[in-house]
């Protein structure tokens, strides 16, 4: 769907609670449109990332805490996984809609001594054979101990027992360091920018 003026004011018409509401693009059409009609808030790149395909590495070294990962299949999961995801990036994805995505988009939190400390899912694509990982955060008390480390080796994990051949993702300047260890290389860059809605 073209963002255009009644896009923006559908979004700004929808109940955000508390949260400021805000609207991220990726794309060059998309944030040239917004320009024009909301003030830039934070311009930026994400960088598109892949691992070649062939055998996925698998998780677990002995220098990076352990975490239980668990698939999110009951809504009691989807709350927990919300929560932390909102504490970790600031903004909200309703628990319900977690259950509600298909077969081919999975949640897990991570739990750190039953406290649940880290998010992720993956999203498979081209008939399964793609695993496209998204959401990797980590609330900030948090941050500084491994744990979206022990995250991301652990959906590689999942990935590959869904027989997947080959992962990709989007990552921020500051989050390259994460996935560089695993050899995934960057095959391009995408524009973001994040805008608020219309009050």
């Amino acid at each position: 769907m073209p963002l255009t003026a009644e896009v923006l004011r559908a979004l700004r018409d929808e109940e955000y609670g508390p949260l400021r509401p805000q609207l991220s693009l990726f794309g060059a059409p998309d944030i040239a449109t917004a320009e024009r009609l909301l003030p830039s808030v934070h311009p930026s790149r994400q960088l598109c990332m892949d691992l070649p395909p062939g055998d996925l590495p698998t998780g677990g070294t002995p220098s990076l805490p352990p975490l239980e990962v668990i698939l999110v299949d009951t809504s009691d999961l989807a709350q927990q996984w919300a929560t932390v995801f909102q504490e970790a990036f600031g903004y909200r994805i309703a628990a319900g809609q977690l259950l509600l995505l298909g077969e081919n988009t999975d949640f897990y939190p991570g739990y750190h001594a039953g406290q649940a400390v880290a998010t992720g899912c993956l999203h498979y694509s081209h008939g399964g054979r793609v695993a496209g990982m998204h959401f990797i955060g980590v609330p900030q008390q948090h941050r500084r101990k491994g744990y979206a480390g022990t995250q991301v080796r652990a959906l590689l994990d999942y990935s590959k027992h869904r027989s997947a051949e080959r992962s990709r993702l989007q990552a921020s300047a500051l989050g390259e360091h994460l996935y560089r260890p695993l050899d995934y290389g960057i095959t391009g860059e995408l524009p973001m920018a994040t805008f608020p809605l219309p009050a």
